[in-house]
Parts: C-alpha cells; structure tokens; sequence
C-alpha cells in the first residue's frame, strides 16, 4: 500500500464532508415532517450514490468517491467500522425481556422474512434460470 497523498486526505474530508453535511440536512428536513431523521440520512445516501449522483455527475461523482486507490481504502475503513458500531448501538438499545416475551412470535416473523423470500428466488432461480441466472454455456 502506498502512503497516503495530500490529495487522498483531502478527497476523503470532502467526501465524508459531503456526506454528514447532506445526511444531517435531509434528516433535520425530514425530522420536521414528522419523520425519523434516518429516513433523510437514507434518503441522502441514495441520493449521493452511483444511482443518482453518479448517474447526474459521473466525473464529479468518480473524483468524490474514488472506485480504487488509498481514497476508495479510507472510505471502505470507515464504512466498515460505521456499521460496526451502528450494530452495536441498536444491539445495546434492546431489551432483552422484550425479546424474551415476544420470543416465539419474533422468531416466526425473523424465519418468515428469511425463509419464503429465499425460497421464492430459489424456485424462480431452479426453473428459470435463462431468464434470470447467468447464459447456459457459463459454467
């Protein structure tokens, strides 16, 4: 790996930059309809995605959020270590006596929003798979 440029430091600040300032804008505009502010801050990393952002301005969108190199490393670190700790926070914030008493019915919905999706692609997947899996001559 190559040490880190002037450059990658200051695309990496811009680029989180960009982030918190429009995740935090969107969540305070949406927390004033009456929302949860996460919808915002989702609504803000679709908006600044490859989906949208990337598909208005794909030579501002590539400078911003490099694909490669020691940018694209610092962005993919600290995504990584983002959802880390968001996973530990919403693990600590549950109750666990809650947990217990919904039990049965919570494991029913959980095994129920894994298992009939799952199952549903690997029938569609199993007896057609032309039109949706890879050409028949890929092995």
């Amino acid at each position: 790996m190559t040490p880190l440029a002037p450059h990658d430091i200051t695309v990496f600040l811009l680029a989180l930059g960009t982030l918190l300032l429009i995740a935090r804008g969107l969540g305070e505009v949406v927390r004033a309809l009456g929302l949860p502010s996460v919808l915002g801050e989702i609504a803000a990393g679709i908006l600044l995605g490859p989906t949208f952002f990337g598909y208005l301005a794909p030579n501002l969108y590539a400078s911003l959020f490099p694909s490669d190199g020691n940018g694209y490393l610092l962005l993919s670190g600290l995504t990584t270590l983002a959802i880390v700790l968001f996973l530990l926070v919403a693990g600590i914030e549950i109750d666990l006596a809650t947990v217990w008493r919904q039990g049965k019915t919570a494991a029913l919905v959980a095994l129920g929003g894994m298992i009939l999706p799952f199952s549903f692609a690997f029938a569609v997947a199993w007896y057609l798979p032309d039109q949706v899996g890879a050409p028949a001559d890929v092995p």
